[in-house]
């Protein structure tokens, strides 16, 4: 996942920086699109409804709440700078390297942590997450792509298999990685994924013909208690957490696939 070819598998990359709440939301995404405007001058507030769960003497109480979250969308609308009260982040569709990205992502965080009233002081946590798509060209199959088990069925006559899910949960040297990889989802992206922010982007994946993989690896580091920005090194953090994240690519795909991804 080096260089972006045509054949390139990923499809969606994401990283965030996770900090205690700021009071007003509305003035800290304001400040930072002050500063990236010329690079990102579509700005919009969509707002939609989580969950808020409380867990008290009372017993566990969930209740709907309306959350706003800014997002700068460059000229092409390819690439857009997510803000909410208590985080910064990058997301694309148009994924060209690592370096690339992770350099768009921490002028964000550089120009967050900038800003008047020194809003980022404490980090509380870092994240990357990948999607690939994995489609064989016609006549092949995706054993030709994938050295990783696929979700298989539990051998019943007369059943046959339509799609699946495996999941795994491990733990690096700097946080903890979860993969998981889809046979046929109903989308293309993982359905978490899937909000107002892509509605508002314009982007959208349709689902392949035939039989595909979607590979969806997300690896986070969490500070409890949140750690000062000053005393970690945020570049050095976010390369960490790709590296992992590269490895288990490699692991999955086939030569093969590397080579028809230009990829080797």
């Amino acid at each position: 996942m080096m260089e972006k070819v045509k054949n390139a598998p990923v499809k969606y990359v994401i990283g965030v920086v996770r900090f205690p709440p700021v009071a007003d939301l509305d003035k800290f995404a304001g400040a930072i699109q002050s500063e990236l405007g010329e690079e990102y001058p579509f700005g919009s507030s969509p707002r939609f409804t989580e969950l808020s769960i409380k867990v008290d003497e009372k017993g566990v109480e969930v209740t709907p709440q309306e959350v706003a979250l800014w997002q700068f969308l460059n000229a092409g609308r390819t690439c857009g700078i997510i803000v909410n009260q208590g985080l910064v982040g990058l997301h694309t569709m148009a994924y060209e390297n690592h370096e690339d990205f992770l350099g768009k992502l921490l002028r964000v965080v550089e120009v967050a942590r900038g800003l008047e009233g020194n809003p980022l002081r404490f980090v509380e946590a870092l994240a990357l997450r990948y999607v690939d798509l994995i489609v064989p060209s016609e006549g092949e199959t995706l054993s030709d792509y994938m050295q990783a088990k696929l979700p298989t069925d539990i051998g019943i006559d007369g059943l046959k298999m339509n799609d699946g899910v495996n999941v795994l949960g491990m733990k690096s040297s700097v946080g903890n990685i979860r993969l998981q990889v889809f046979l046929n989802p109903k989308t293309v992206l993982p359905t978490d994924l899937i909000s107002p922010l892509f509605a508002d982007s314009g982007w959208g994946w349709e689902l392949p013909e035939r039989e595909f993989v979607t590979i969806d690896t997300d690896h986070a580091t969490v500070y409890a208690p949140p750690i000062e920005v000053e005393k970690i090194d945020i570049r050095e953090h976010m390369f960490s957490l790709r590296k992992p994240i590269s490895d288990i690519f490699k692991k999955i795909a086939t030569q093969h696939a590397m080579k028809v991804w230009g990829l080797e």
